[in-house]
């Protein structure tokens, strides 16, 4: 709210966030049963995990949201032809996750994982290039490279993540990853929204 609201409202729900967010900080340190161990991101390996879930949502809700609104908005589609447009690439995700699962039990997580995020950010660079003038199929297409490095990288992502801390806590650290992943993509389409109003 305080990126989309602006104006007073927009400051005082931020003031609001980030005040909600020290206090949390502070119970979680002082409490001997915290939701969240802050300890937790002492473990290199978590916080990078962590970082690069954020990432990756903040590119693929990102780019979802905002091309919904250049599919309709800028060329002019319907809401059923913007949504046919993401189907390459949302119908590949699930059979990558499945590759990338594969790929991390017989190579170790670091390299599908590599591979995702070079594919991912090749990806982002070629929707670079996407004007209202480019052809429909090859705007489709465009953007299954961003979403075929996104999904290699999520299920290696999370073993990293899950190897990275004791068995009793791999509930916690795939909550952690998680919820760190949905909070950066609602500030992603947030953010984006708030630039695309702009």
């Amino acid at each position: 709210y305080a990126v989309v609201g602006g104006g007073v409202a927009g400051a005082v729900a931020g003031v609001v966030a980030v005040l909600s967010l020290v206090a949390f900080l502070v119970i979680e340190s002082r409490h001997p049963h915290p939701l969240v161990p802050l300890g937790l991101f002492r473990n290199r390996t978590v916080s990078v995990a962590v970082a690069v879930g954020a990432a990756n949502s903040v590119a693929f809700y990102g780019v979802i949201f905002v091309l919904s609104l250049f599919f309709q908005q800028v060329r002019g589609g319907s809401a059923l032809s913007a949504g046919l447009m993401f189907l390459p690439m949302t119908a590949l995700i699930p059979v990558v996750n499945i590759l990338a699962g594969k790929l991390a039990g017989r190579y170790g997580f670091r390299v599908p994982l590599l591979a995702g995020q070079l594919m991912a950010v090749a990806g982002l660079l070629v929707l670079l290039l996407v004007s209202a003038d480019t052809s429909g199929p090859v705007l489709a297409l465009s953007m299954v490279p961003m979403a075929i490095g996104v999904a290699l990288t999520i299920p290696p992502l999370t073993t990293a993540m899950l190897e990275a801390v004791p068995e009793e806590r791999a509930g916690l650290a795939a909550g952690v990853l998680n919820a760190g992943r949905q909070v950066a993509g609602g500030l992603a389409v947030a953010v984006f929204g708030a630039l695309v109003a702009g």
